[in-house]
Protein backbone atom coordinates (compact mmCIF):
# COMPACT_ATOMS: atom_id res chain seq x y z
CA UNK A 1 0.00 0.00 0.00
CA UNK A 2 3.13 2.20 0.68
CA UNK A 3 3.34 2.35 -2.91
CA UNK A 4 -0.24 3.52 -3.49
CA UNK A 5 0.19 6.27 -1.26
CA UNK A 6 2.86 7.67 -2.99
CA UNK A 7 1.56 7.50 -5.90
CA UNK A 8 -1.81 9.04 -4.81
CA UNK A 9 0.08 11.98 -3.17
CA UNK A 10 2.14 12.38 -6.56
CA UNK A 11 -1.34 12.82 -8.48
CA UNK A 12 -2.93 14.94 -5.83
CA UNK A 13 0.23 17.65 -5.78
CA UNK A 14 0.02 17.36 -9.72
CA UNK A 15 -3.87 17.84 -9.26
CA UNK A 16 -2.93 21.13 -6.54
CA UNK A 17 -0.52 22.19 -9.13
CA UNK A 18 -3.60 22.44 -11.85
CA UNK A 19 -6.08 24.47 -9.09
CA UNK A 20 -3.53 27.10 -7.89
CA UNK A 21 -3.07 28.91 -11.05
CA UNK A 22 -6.45 28.44 -11.61
CA UNK A 23 -7.42 30.14 -7.78
CA UNK A 24 -5.06 33.12 -8.24
CA UNK A 25 -6.37 34.20 -11.39
CA UNK A 26 -9.88 34.16 -10.50
CA UNK A 27 -8.38 36.21 -7.16
CA UNK A 28 -7.29 38.47 -8.80
CA UNK A 29 -9.45 38.97 -11.20
CA UNK A 30 -12.40 39.08 -8.99
CA UNK A 31 -10.33 41.83 -7.37
CA UNK A 32 -9.63 44.15 -10.36
CA UNK A 33 -13.71 43.88 -11.43
CA UNK A 34 -14.53 44.79 -7.81
CA UNK A 35 -12.02 47.85 -8.08
CA UNK A 36 -13.37 48.66 -11.40
CA UNK A 37 -16.94 47.99 -10.73
CA UNK A 38 -16.76 50.52 -7.59
CA UNK A 39 -14.69 53.18 -9.68
CA UNK A 40 -16.96 53.10 -12.59
CA UNK A 41 -20.37 53.14 -10.14
CA UNK A 42 -18.50 56.00 -8.39
CA UNK A 43 -17.72 58.26 -11.13
CA UNK A 44 -20.71 57.58 -12.94
CA UNK A 45 -23.25 58.38 -10.19
CA UNK A 46 -20.63 61.78 -9.20
CA UNK A 47 -20.71 62.81 -12.87
CA UNK A 48 -24.27 62.47 -13.72
CA UNK A 49 -24.96 64.39 -10.02
CA UNK A 50 -22.42 67.12 -11.62
CA UNK A 51 -24.03 67.17 -14.46
CA UNK A 52 -27.35 67.47 -13.06
CA UNK A 53 -25.87 70.86 -10.47
CA UNK A 54 -24.49 72.47 -13.80
CA UNK A 55 -28.36 71.91 -14.97
CA UNK A 56 -30.23 73.31 -11.99
CA UNK A 57 -27.58 76.13 -11.87
CA UNK A 58 -28.68 78.71 -14.28
CA UNK A 59 -32.69 77.72 -12.43
CA UNK A 60 -31.80 78.60 -9.41
CA UNK A 61 -30.17 82.27 -10.20
CA UNK A 62 -32.70 82.88 -12.67
CA UNK A 63 -35.12 82.53 -10.06
CA UNK A 64 -33.29 84.05 -7.34
CA UNK A 65 -32.66 86.82 -9.55
CA UNK A 66 -36.36 87.34 -10.48
CA UNK A 67 -37.26 86.98 -7.05
CA UNK A 68 -35.08 90.11 -5.66
CA UNK A 69 -35.84 92.18 -8.73
CA UNK A 70 -39.23 91.20 -9.23
CA UNK A 71 -40.14 90.26 -5.90
CA UNK A 72 -42.79 87.04 -6.98
CA UNK A 73 -43.62 84.74 -4.52
CA UNK A 74 -44.04 81.82 -6.94
CA UNK A 75 -39.69 82.72 -7.41
CA UNK A 76 -39.21 82.30 -3.97
CA UNK A 77 -41.11 79.22 -3.63
CA UNK A 78 -39.12 77.56 -6.66
CA UNK A 79 -36.33 79.10 -5.39
CA UNK A 80 -36.52 77.20 -1.92
CA UNK A 81 -37.16 74.18 -3.66
CA UNK A 82 -34.36 74.12 -5.93
CA UNK A 83 -31.54 75.01 -3.43
CA UNK A 84 -32.90 72.54 -1.12
CA UNK A 85 -32.78 69.97 -4.05
CA UNK A 86 -29.31 71.23 -4.84
CA UNK A 87 -28.11 71.28 -1.52
CA UNK A 88 -28.93 67.41 -1.36
CA UNK A 89 -27.13 66.49 -4.83
CA UNK A 90 -23.95 68.78 -3.19
CA UNK A 91 -24.12 66.54 -0.25
CA UNK A 92 -23.84 62.96 -2.14
CA UNK A 93 -20.53 64.20 -3.64
CA UNK A 94 -19.51 65.35 -0.50
CA UNK A 95 -19.97 61.61 1.03
CA UNK A 96 -18.59 60.11 -2.10
CA UNK A 97 -15.44 62.63 -2.42
CA UNK A 98 -12.15 63.68 -0.43
CA UNK A 99 -9.19 66.16 -1.12
CA UNK A 100 -10.26 68.63 -4.20
CA UNK A 101 -13.53 67.49 -4.58
CA UNK A 102 -14.63 67.67 -1.30
CA UNK A 103 -12.93 71.10 -0.93
CA UNK A 104 -14.91 72.35 -4.30
CA UNK A 105 -18.40 70.52 -3.09
CA UNK A 106 -17.78 72.65 0.55
CA UNK A 107 -17.35 75.61 -1.59
CA UNK A 108 -20.39 74.90 -3.20
CA UNK A 109 -22.65 74.96 -0.21
CA UNK A 110 -21.02 77.88 1.17
CA UNK A 111 -21.56 79.98 -1.79
CA UNK A 112 -25.38 78.07 -2.48
CA UNK A 113 -25.66 79.38 1.11
CA UNK A 114 -24.54 82.91 -0.10
CA UNK A 115 -26.95 83.11 -2.27
CA UNK A 116 -29.90 81.43 0.00
CA UNK A 117 -28.68 84.68 2.27
CA UNK A 118 -29.18 87.49 -0.23
CA UNK A 119 -32.54 85.91 -1.28
CA UNK A 120 -34.03 85.72 2.32
CA UNK A 121 -32.61 88.60 3.45
CA UNK A 122 -34.46 90.34 0.65
CA UNK A 123 -37.48 88.52 1.20
CA UNK A 124 -37.18 90.10 4.62
CA UNK A 125 -36.64 93.51 4.31
CA UNK A 126 -38.49 94.31 1.52
CA UNK A 127 -41.63 96.66 1.16
CA UNK A 128 -42.76 97.15 -1.98
CA UNK A 129 -44.23 100.06 -3.26
CA UNK A 130 -47.81 99.46 -3.39
CA UNK A 131 -48.44 101.95 -5.94
CA UNK A 132 -45.19 99.97 -8.52
CA UNK A 133 -44.83 96.80 -6.91
CA UNK A 134 -41.36 96.38 -6.98
CA UNK A 135 -38.39 96.03 -4.10
CA UNK A 136 -36.55 98.15 -2.64
CA UNK A 137 -33.97 96.39 -2.45
CA UNK A 138 -30.72 97.92 -5.40
CA UNK A 139 -29.61 96.26 -8.19
CA UNK A 140 -26.36 95.04 -6.20
CA UNK A 141 -27.90 92.44 -4.96
CA UNK A 142 -28.21 90.82 -8.06
CA UNK A 143 -24.96 91.64 -9.49
CA UNK A 144 -23.67 89.61 -5.89
CA UNK A 145 -26.16 86.01 -7.23
CA UNK A 146 -24.87 86.30 -10.46
CA UNK A 147 -21.39 86.45 -9.68
CA UNK A 148 -21.84 83.70 -6.75
CA UNK A 149 -23.75 81.37 -9.28
CA UNK A 150 -20.53 82.12 -11.78
CA UNK A 151 -17.92 80.86 -9.13
CA UNK A 152 -20.33 77.81 -8.68
CA UNK A 153 -20.00 76.90 -12.20
CA UNK A 154 -16.73 77.29 -12.14
CA UNK A 155 -16.45 74.60 -8.87
CA UNK A 156 -18.47 72.54 -10.95
CA UNK A 157 -16.43 72.31 -13.70
CA UNK A 158 -13.48 71.74 -11.57
CA UNK A 159 -15.27 68.50 -10.42
CA UNK A 160 -15.91 67.59 -13.33
CA UNK A 161 -12.18 67.79 -14.94
CA UNK A 162 -10.90 66.35 -11.74
CA UNK A 163 -13.50 63.12 -11.68
CA UNK A 164 -12.24 62.59 -15.60
CA UNK A 165 -8.87 62.89 -14.52
CA UNK A 166 -9.11 60.83 -11.27
CA UNK A 167 -11.33 58.33 -13.44
CA UNK A 168 -8.06 58.49 -16.25
CA UNK A 169 -5.50 57.56 -12.91
CA UNK A 170 -8.16 54.91 -11.89
CA UNK A 171 -7.89 53.44 -15.15
CA UNK A 172 -4.37 53.26 -15.20
CA UNK A 173 -4.08 51.92 -11.94
CA UNK A 174 -6.52 49.19 -13.07
CA UNK A 175 -5.00 48.49 -16.57
CA UNK A 176 -1.35 48.04 -14.19
CA UNK A 177 -2.77 45.92 -11.89
CA UNK A 178 -4.53 43.52 -14.75
CA UNK A 179 -0.78 43.77 -16.04
CA UNK A 180 0.60 42.52 -13.40
CA UNK A 181 -2.18 39.62 -12.69
CA UNK A 182 -1.26 38.59 -15.89
CA UNK A 183 2.39 38.05 -15.54
CA UNK A 184 2.00 36.48 -11.99
CA UNK A 185 -0.81 34.23 -13.44
CA UNK A 186 2.02 33.64 -16.55
CA UNK A 187 5.08 33.15 -13.76
CA UNK A 188 2.84 30.92 -11.21
CA UNK A 189 1.60 29.19 -14.64
CA UNK A 190 4.92 28.47 -16.23
CA UNK A 191 6.09 27.35 -12.21
CA UNK A 192 2.94 24.68 -11.90
CA UNK A 193 3.75 23.26 -15.79
CA UNK A 194 7.55 23.32 -14.69
CA UNK A 195 6.21 20.82 -11.30
CA UNK A 196 3.99 19.13 -12.88
CA UNK A 197 6.64 17.86 -15.65
CA UNK A 198 9.17 17.35 -12.61
CA UNK A 199 6.71 15.52 -10.74
CA UNK A 200 5.85 12.57 -13.00
CA UNK A 201 9.51 12.47 -14.00
CA UNK A 202 10.38 11.71 -10.35
CA UNK A 203 7.67 9.40 -9.80
CA UNK A 204 9.06 8.04 -13.04
CA UNK A 205 12.67 8.05 -11.29
CA UNK A 206 11.56 6.50 -8.45
CA UNK A 207 9.86 3.40 -9.90
CA UNK A 208 12.00 3.08 -12.27
CA UNK A 209 15.43 2.83 -10.77
CA UNK A 210 14.16 -0.33 -8.17
CA UNK A 211 12.38 -1.90 -11.05
CA UNK A 212 15.78 -1.28 -13.29
CA UNK A 213 17.94 -2.61 -10.02
CA UNK A 214 15.33 -6.15 -10.69
CA UNK A 215 16.18 -6.31 -14.15
CA UNK A 216 19.85 -5.75 -13.52
CA UNK A 217 19.52 -8.48 -11.14
CA UNK A 218 17.40 -10.84 -12.95
CA UNK A 219 20.12 -10.51 -15.96
CA UNK A 220 22.95 -11.50 -13.64
CA UNK A 221 21.51 -14.64 -12.33
CA UNK A 222 20.89 -15.32 -16.04
CA UNK A 223 24.48 -14.98 -16.54
CA UNK A 224 25.43 -17.05 -13.63
CA UNK A 225 26.20 -14.48 -11.68
CA UNK A 226 24.49 -14.85 -8.18
CA UNK A 227 27.19 -12.20 -5.98
CA UNK A 228 25.05 -9.26 -7.07
CA UNK A 229 22.75 -7.92 -4.35
CA UNK A 230 19.72 -5.71 -5.20
CA UNK A 231 20.38 -2.51 -2.97
CA UNK A 232 17.06 -2.07 -0.95
CA UNK A 233 15.92 1.33 -1.32
CA UNK A 234 12.47 1.74 0.03
CA UNK A 235 10.05 0.06 2.39
CA UNK A 236 7.64 -0.60 0.07
CA UNK A 237 6.38 -3.21 -2.20
CA UNK A 238 9.11 -2.72 -4.77
CA UNK A 239 11.55 -2.73 -1.46
CA UNK A 240 10.08 -5.66 -0.86
CA UNK A 241 10.37 -7.66 -4.09
CA UNK A 242 13.93 -6.61 -4.05
CA UNK A 243 14.85 -7.91 -0.58
CA UNK A 244 13.13 -11.62 -1.64
CA UNK A 245 14.88 -11.34 -4.79
CA UNK A 246 17.89 -11.04 -2.76
CA UNK A 247 16.83 -14.14 -0.73
CA UNK A 248 16.59 -15.54 -4.03
CA UNK A 249 19.83 -15.04 -5.49
CA UNK A 250 21.59 -15.86 -2.13
CA UNK A 251 19.57 -19.53 -2.03
CA UNK A 252 21.05 -20.12 -5.77
CA UNK A 253 24.37 -18.68 -4.78
CA UNK A 254 24.35 -21.69 -2.30
CA UNK A 255 22.64 -24.14 -4.65
CA UNK A 256 25.59 -23.19 -7.26
CA UNK A 257 28.34 -23.26 -5.08
CA UNK A 258 27.01 -26.96 -3.92
CA UNK A 259 26.79 -28.19 -7.88
CA UNK A 260 30.35 -26.43 -8.27
CA UNK A 261 31.60 -28.26 -5.22
CA UNK A 262 30.38 -31.63 -5.90
CA UNK A 263 31.49 -31.26 -9.73
CA UNK A 264 34.79 -30.22 -8.23
CA UNK A 265 34.90 -33.29 -5.87
CA UNK A 266 33.41 -36.36 -8.30
CA UNK A 267 35.80 -35.03 -10.81
CA UNK A 268 38.92 -35.36 -8.34
CA UNK A 269 37.32 -38.42 -7.02
CA UNK A 270 37.07 -39.52 -10.43
CA UNK A 271 40.22 -38.88 -11.83
CA UNK A 272 42.63 -41.21 -9.42
CA UNK A 273 40.62 -44.41 -10.83
CA UNK A 274 40.51 -43.33 -14.34
CA UNK A 275 44.30 -42.59 -14.69
CA UNK A 276 44.45 -46.17 -13.40
CA UNK A 277 42.23 -47.42 -16.09
CA UNK A 278 44.25 -45.52 -18.91
CA UNK A 279 47.16 -46.86 -17.45
CA UNK A 280 45.83 -51.11 -17.39
CA UNK A 281 44.53 -49.87 -21.20
CA UNK A 282 47.38 -48.99 -22.06
CA UNK A 283 48.91 -52.57 -20.25
CA UNK A 284 47.17 -54.15 -22.67
CA UNK A 285 48.98 -53.10 -25.74
CA UNK A 286 52.29 -54.22 -24.49
CA UNK A 287 53.55 -57.38 -26.31
CA UNK A 288 54.87 -59.18 -22.72
CA UNK A 289 51.02 -59.64 -21.99
CA UNK A 290 50.74 -61.66 -25.58
CA UNK A 291 49.17 -60.59 -29.25
CA UNK A 292 45.50 -58.98 -29.38
CA UNK A 293 43.20 -60.39 -31.92
CA UNK A 294 41.87 -57.30 -34.31
CA UNK A 295 38.47 -57.26 -32.35
CA UNK A 296 40.18 -57.09 -29.32
CA UNK A 297 42.97 -54.40 -30.16
CA UNK A 298 39.48 -52.15 -31.64
CA UNK A 299 37.68 -52.79 -28.03
CA UNK A 300 41.43 -51.47 -26.62
CA UNK A 301 41.54 -48.36 -28.72
CA UNK A 302 37.89 -47.49 -28.31
CA UNK A 303 38.13 -47.77 -24.55
CA UNK A 304 41.90 -45.61 -24.97
CA UNK A 305 39.72 -43.11 -26.58
CA UNK A 306 36.76 -42.87 -24.49
CA UNK A 307 39.05 -42.85 -20.98
CA UNK A 308 41.01 -39.88 -22.90
CA UNK A 309 37.88 -37.71 -23.62
CA UNK A 310 36.25 -38.86 -20.19
CA UNK A 311 39.45 -37.62 -18.60
CA UNK A 312 39.66 -34.63 -20.71
CA UNK A 313 36.32 -33.84 -18.85
CA UNK A 314 37.74 -34.21 -16.37
CA UNK A 315 40.54 -31.73 -16.49
CA UNK A 316 38.06 -28.57 -17.65
CA UNK A 317 35.69 -29.10 -14.98
CA UNK A 318 38.48 -28.89 -12.24
CA UNK A 319 39.68 -26.23 -14.24
CA UNK A 320 36.15 -24.12 -14.35
CA UNK A 321 36.00 -24.87 -10.92
CA UNK A 322 39.36 -23.70 -9.99
CA UNK A 323 38.96 -20.26 -11.71
CA UNK A 324 35.74 -19.32 -10.49
CA UNK A 325 36.52 -20.27 -7.27
CA UNK A 326 39.30 -17.98 -7.26
CA UNK A 327 41.67 -20.92 -6.69
CA UNK A 328 43.72 -20.92 -9.73
CA UNK A 329 45.31 -17.24 -10.10
CA UNK A 330 46.29 -15.41 -13.62
CA UNK A 331 50.02 -15.77 -13.83
CA UNK A 332 51.22 -12.72 -16.32
CA UNK A 333 54.22 -11.77 -18.47
CA UNK A 334 55.06 -10.53 -21.90
CA UNK A 335 53.69 -12.06 -24.36
CA UNK A 336 52.93 -11.28 -28.06
CA UNK A 337 49.09 -11.70 -29.20
CA UNK A 338 50.26 -12.10 -32.98
CA UNK A 339 52.23 -15.36 -31.86
CA UNK A 340 49.67 -16.70 -29.71
CA UNK A 341 47.39 -16.59 -32.85
CA UNK A 342 49.97 -18.17 -34.77
CA UNK A 343 50.30 -20.72 -32.25
CA UNK A 344 46.48 -21.28 -32.45
CA UNK A 345 46.60 -22.13 -36.11
CA UNK A 346 49.16 -24.59 -36.37
CA UNK A 347 48.06 -26.61 -33.35
CA UNK A 348 44.46 -26.83 -35.18
CA UNK A 349 45.57 -26.99 -38.77
CA UNK A 350 45.13 -30.57 -38.33
CA UNK A 351 41.38 -30.57 -37.89
CA UNK A 352 41.17 -27.86 -40.05
CA UNK A 353 42.69 -29.95 -42.85
CA UNK A 354 40.41 -32.61 -42.24
CA UNK A 355 37.35 -30.74 -42.58
CA UNK A 356 38.47 -29.02 -45.51
CA UNK A 357 38.79 -25.48 -44.10
CA UNK A 358 40.40 -22.73 -44.77
CA UNK A 359 41.48 -20.28 -41.57
CA UNK A 360 42.41 -16.53 -43.01
CA UNK A 361 43.99 -14.09 -40.74
CA UNK A 362 43.39 -10.14 -40.54
CA UNK A 363 45.98 -9.13 -38.55
CA UNK A 364 45.94 -5.58 -38.62
CA UNK A 365 47.37 -4.95 -35.18
CA UNK A 366 50.85 -5.63 -34.37
CA UNK A 367 51.95 -3.64 -31.14
CA UNK A 368 54.16 -4.29 -28.31
CA UNK A 369 53.90 -7.41 -25.89
CA UNK A 370 51.15 -7.68 -23.46
CA UNK A 371 50.92 -9.10 -19.85
CA UNK A 372 48.99 -11.93 -19.70
CA UNK A 373 49.00 -15.57 -19.27
CA UNK A 374 49.97 -16.99 -22.60
CA UNK A 375 49.18 -20.73 -21.81
CA UNK A 376 45.62 -19.81 -20.80
CA UNK A 377 45.11 -16.94 -23.50
CA UNK A 378 45.71 -19.77 -26.52
CA UNK A 379 43.60 -22.17 -24.36
CA UNK A 380 40.50 -19.61 -24.29
CA UNK A 381 41.23 -18.72 -28.00
CA UNK A 382 42.10 -22.40 -28.77
CA UNK A 383 38.61 -22.90 -27.90
CA UNK A 384 36.56 -20.38 -29.58
CA UNK A 385 38.64 -21.01 -33.04
CA UNK A 386 37.97 -24.85 -32.59
CA UNK A 387 34.54 -24.14 -32.29
CA UNK A 388 33.92 -22.13 -35.68
CA UNK A 389 35.77 -24.92 -37.28
CA UNK A 390 33.97 -27.44 -35.89
CA UNK A 391 30.60 -25.98 -36.79
CA UNK A 392 31.37 -24.66 -40.49
CA UNK A 393 30.65 -26.69 -42.95
CA UNK A 394 33.27 -28.92 -44.87
CA UNK A 395 35.02 -26.64 -47.45
CA UNK A 396 34.44 -23.26 -46.01
CA UNK A 397 36.39 -20.84 -44.07
CA UNK A 398 37.03 -19.18 -40.64
CA UNK A 399 38.59 -15.68 -39.92
CA UNK A 400 40.80 -14.62 -36.98
CA UNK A 401 40.68 -10.59 -36.78
CA UNK A 402 43.12 -8.65 -34.73
CA UNK A 403 42.55 -4.96 -34.76
CA UNK A 404 43.76 -2.19 -32.50
CA UNK A 405 40.50 -0.09 -31.05
CA UNK A 406 39.95 3.16 -28.72
CA UNK A 407 42.47 5.19 -30.71
CA UNK A 408 43.74 8.40 -29.31
CA UNK A 409 44.28 11.50 -31.48
CA UNK A 410 47.84 9.91 -32.52
CA UNK A 411 46.22 6.54 -33.63
CA UNK A 412 47.38 4.86 -30.29
CA UNK A 413 45.40 1.77 -29.56
CA UNK A 414 43.96 1.52 -25.73
CA UNK A 415 42.84 -2.10 -26.16
CA UNK A 416 42.87 -5.11 -28.88
CA UNK A 417 39.60 -7.02 -30.57
CA UNK A 418 40.11 -10.57 -31.61
CA UNK A 419 37.67 -11.59 -33.44
CA UNK A 420 36.42 -15.29 -34.98
CA UNK A 421 33.81 -15.59 -38.13
CA UNK A 422 32.91 -18.83 -38.61
CA UNK A 423 30.36 -19.56 -41.54
CA UNK A 424 27.93 -21.98 -39.42
CA UNK A 425 23.98 -21.40 -38.92
CA UNK A 426 24.59 -19.07 -36.67
CA UNK A 427 22.94 -18.42 -33.22
CA UNK A 428 19.81 -16.69 -32.39
CA UNK A 429 19.50 -13.04 -30.31
CA UNK A 430 17.78 -15.76 -27.53
CA UNK A 431 20.68 -17.73 -26.79
CA UNK A 432 23.74 -14.85 -27.57
CA UNK A 433 23.51 -14.72 -23.68
CA UNK A 434 23.22 -18.38 -22.67
CA UNK A 435 26.47 -20.15 -24.72
CA UNK A 436 29.30 -19.01 -22.20
CA UNK A 437 27.55 -19.98 -19.31
CA UNK A 438 28.56 -23.99 -18.01
CA UNK A 439 27.03 -27.03 -20.06
CA UNK A 440 24.44 -24.86 -22.57
CA UNK A 441 24.29 -26.34 -25.99
CA UNK A 442 21.53 -25.19 -28.82
CA UNK A 443 20.25 -27.94 -30.92
CA UNK A 444 23.16 -27.65 -33.57
CA UNK A 445 25.83 -27.93 -31.43
CA UNK A 446 23.87 -30.77 -29.46
CA UNK A 447 24.42 -32.74 -32.61
CA UNK A 448 27.77 -32.09 -33.37
CA UNK A 449 28.43 -33.38 -29.76
CA UNK A 450 30.82 -32.05 -26.53
CA UNK A 451 29.69 -31.28 -23.72
CA UNK A 452 29.13 -26.98 -23.59
CA UNK A 453 32.55 -26.00 -21.49
CA UNK A 454 34.60 -24.38 -24.10
CA UNK A 455 33.39 -21.18 -24.12
CA UNK A 456 32.68 -20.94 -20.78
CA UNK A 457 36.43 -21.88 -19.69
CA UNK A 458 37.21 -19.14 -22.11
CA UNK A 459 34.54 -15.89 -20.81
CA UNK A 460 36.67 -17.17 -17.16
CA UNK A 461 40.14 -16.78 -18.77
CA UNK A 462 39.17 -13.28 -20.50
CA UNK A 463 37.31 -11.87 -17.67
CA UNK A 464 39.98 -12.67 -15.16
CA UNK A 465 42.52 -10.95 -17.71
CA UNK A 466 39.93 -7.73 -16.78
CA UNK A 467 38.31 -8.03 -20.93
CA UNK A 468 35.24 -9.11 -21.97
CA UNK A 469 33.93 -11.38 -24.66
CA UNK A 470 30.27 -11.60 -26.48
CA UNK A 471 28.81 -12.52 -29.65
CA UNK A 472 27.65 -11.07 -32.82
CA UNK A 473 25.28 -13.42 -35.03
CA UNK A 474 25.29 -12.48 -38.26
CA UNK A 475 28.64 -10.66 -38.19
CA UNK A 476 29.03 -7.29 -39.42
CA UNK A 477 28.73 -6.99 -43.02
CA UNK A 478 33.10 -5.68 -43.55
CA UNK A 479 34.00 -8.43 -40.57
CA UNK A 480 31.51 -11.35 -42.05
CA UNK A 481 33.34 -14.10 -44.54
CA UNK A 482 30.25 -14.77 -46.22
CA UNK A 483 27.75 -11.47 -45.57
CA UNK A 484 24.37 -12.73 -43.26
CA UNK A 485 25.92 -15.98 -42.82
CA UNK A 486 27.70 -17.53 -39.43
CA UNK A 487 28.59 -16.31 -35.88
CA UNK A 488 31.24 -13.64 -34.67
CA UNK A 489 32.87 -14.44 -31.39
CA UNK A 490 34.48 -11.15 -29.56
CA UNK A 491 37.25 -10.85 -27.21
CA UNK A 492 38.74 -7.16 -25.79
CA UNK A 493 41.60 -6.57 -23.90
CA UNK A 494 43.04 -3.50 -22.59
CA UNK A 495 46.50 -2.91 -23.42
Amino acid sequence: MRLYYRLLTGYLILLLIMIVPCTVSIYYLSCIEKVATDLAKRNVELSTTVEYLRGVLPSIEAESRRYVSLYREDAYSAFLKLSSDYKKNIKKIEEKSSGPVLERAENLSLQLESIKKLVKKAHDSARPNISHGMPLLSSHTEDQIKALTSRMLDDLNDIDKILKQDLRDKTKKVSESTSRAKKLTTLITLAALGLALLIPWLLYKYIKRPIDNLRAGALAIGRGQFDQAIPVETGDELGQLAGVFNDMTRRLKELDQLKSDFIAVASHELKTPLSSMIEAAKLLNEPMLGALNEKQQRLVTILNESMGKFKNLIDELLDLSRMQAGLSPISRSPANMPEIISEVIATLSPLANSRSIQILTDIEHQGEKMHLDRDRMVRAIMNIVQNAIKYSPEGEKVKIILRGVHKDKKGVASAIEIGVIDTGTGISPEEQDKIFDKFYQIQTIRRKGGIGLGLAIAREIIQAHGGKIWVESPPNKNDAVTDGKGAAFWIQLSL
